[in-house]
């Protein structure tokens, strides 16, 4: 059995953390690796923040907890394209300049087509992280 933690003072800390880079961002100008990495750093975030509400403190099988983390990155690969697509959006509607956007249609388009990969990426990464934290806890792997 493999236990989620209850919530903690250090999942708060690292939200504080992104919203001080979120906060430092929207000076930038059109950085497409900085908002690629705050999209995924929301993207686990939120999932972080939901698995903690939802599941914090409960004992989960060796087979649910590796499908609940399989899952949570799944839903993660795919939430971190669609919040950098988020993010690309509200920096170009509250930084515009005339003329010139931060980030073009096209570059949020390109990042949209990412999505497949992003939500394989996120499935097998949560997956890999289940059984990592699965041998760490040293929980026999049929169990």
């Amino acid at each position: 059995m493999i236990t989620i933690p209850a919530p903690r003072r250090a999942l708060l800390v690292l939200t504080l953390f992104y919203l001080v880079a979120l906060f430092l961002w929207l000076g930038e100008e059109d950085s497409v690796a900085f908002v690629t990495a705050l999209g995924i750093g929301l993207a686990v975030l939120l999932m972080a923040h939901a698995l903690v509400r939802q599941a914090g403190g409960r004992q989960l099988s060796h087979r649910r907890w590796l499908v609940t983390m399989a899952v949570s990155g799944l839903v993660t690969g795919i939430s971190a394209s669609l919040a950098t697509v988020t993010l690309m959006a509200v920096k170009v509607s509250i930084h515009g300049h005339p003329g010139a956007l931060d980030y073009p249609p096209e570059a949020l388009i390109a990042v949209l087509t990412y999505l497949p990969g992003w939500a394989l990426a996120g499935a097998l990464g949560g997956l890999g992280v289940g059984l990592i934290v699965s041998a760490l806890a040293r929980v026999p792997p049929c169990s």
